[in-house]
């Protein structure tokens, strides 16, 4: 799940946000031992770069709450006032990232190309909140890509069922005081709640990074009560610890195996490929990188494939055309892509 943040340069910033990010955080339990006032100027500063990095920065504030939870048991009136700073850093640049990636045309209107309302993109939302968490344990069907189907399909409602489960889970956790469960969730909560796609930024409505920062709330959950089962029960340590290294040796094996699909732009889209056969997006990347290497066959076939699809683009044409201009000076190479 973390390979994309790391070997995909554009998602680099996952990484680069995240180290501000968390070094706010740490600043920020640290102050709540030592009350040291020189700590809200690291606070201050970390946050802002990590706000520059990523806008996904905006959920700090509510992060430091749910650690005001983990540690004081209760949220009073002064632990919410001293977030009204970083509250209002989050609005400013939540603000500035919505009416940017409206500016390139990256955030879709509720009713965008997809023609899905803004009742279904909560569905969405809690589809791939869904997915989210079993993510978690099983990773599967890994792609850089997640595009919209064509329509909606009926799977995704039940999946508004996680929500009264969710908030259900948070009132008894919370009213019970198992801390580190209401913690984990409300810590992956906030951390995801932003990206679940209901306003519709980018072509997904999935993406393995996203989860880059939201996850270290599920893993505190199971390394609390990983620790908390072996100090109740040393005698079984071997036989945990050896469960735990086989679970973590696969996720090893398959963090290698995908890897690979990021070597190259055709592995790249070929791997989506095999996913998605009906997305214009990953036929017309790939021709791209085969027209680029004067693979010419395989580009026309590409761009043949985009083409006669219902929802290909305009731009589809103009590539195909520029295809035909690169190789028109080769009429041998022309009559062999042709045929």
């Amino acid at each position: 799940m973390r390979v994309e943040s790391v070997a995909w340069v554009t998602e680099r910033k996952d990484v680069l946000f995240g180290a501000f990010y968390l070094g706010a955080l740490l600043q920020y339990i640290k102050y709540k031992h030592d009350q040291k006032s020189s700590r809200w100027i690291w606070m201050t500063l970390l946050f802002t770069l990590s706000l520059f990095s990523k806008i996904q920065a905006v959920s700090l504030p509510l992060s430091m709450m749910a650690v005001d939870y983990f540690m004081d048991k209760k949220w009073d009136i002064k632990s919410i006032l001293n977030k009204i700073p970083f509250l209002l850093l989050s609005l400013a640049f939540g603000l500035y990232g919505i009416h940017t990636l409206k500016e390139f045309g990256s955030l879709a209107t509720v009713e965008d190309t997809t023609n899905f309302n803004f009742i279904q993109r909560l569905f969405v939302g809690a589809f791939s909140f869904t997915l989210y968490l079993i993510k978690l344990i099983l990773p599967f069907r890994m792609s850089p890509l997640y595009p919209y189907p064509n329509s909606f399909p009926w799977y995704f409602y039940p999946s508004m069922l996680i929500a009264p489960a969710i908030l259900y889970t948070l009132y008894i956790t919370y009213k019970k005081e198992y801390k580190a469960i209401f913690f984990g969730l409300a810590f992956f909560i906030v951390n995801i709640v932003f990206l679940l796609q209901i306003l519709g930024a980018g072509q997904g409505y999935l993406a393995d990074r996203f989860t880059y920062i939201a996850y270290l709330g599920l893993f505190f959950m199971a390394g609390f009560y990983i620790d908390r089962y072996l100090s109740e029960n040393s005698a079984k340590s071997n036989m945990v610890y050896g469960v735990a290294g086989v679970y973590l040796f696969v996720f090893a094996c398959m963090t290698f195996q995908q890897n690979k699909i990021w070597e190259n732009s055709a592995t790249l889209w070929t791997h989506v490929l095999k996913y998605y056969k009906q997305t214009t997006l990953p036929y017309g990347n790939r021709a791209n990188y085969y027209r680029d290497n004067k693979m010419y066959k395989e580009a026309l076939a590409d761009y043949n494939a985009t083409i006669s699809m219902k929802d290909a683009q305009p731009q589809a044409y103009n590539s195909r055309a520029r295809l035909y201009f690169d190789i028109a000076k080769n009429q041998d190479t022309l009559i062999t892509c042709t045929q």
